[in-house]
């Protein structure tokens, strides 16, 4: 459960956080 939030989580969070 926590895999698939995390994974899904990382794209969105990792994008917004560069701010690309």
């Amino acid at each position: 459960m926590e895999s698939g939030l995390i994974q899904d989580d990382n794209a969105p969070i990792h994008r917004v956080t560069r701010g690309h």
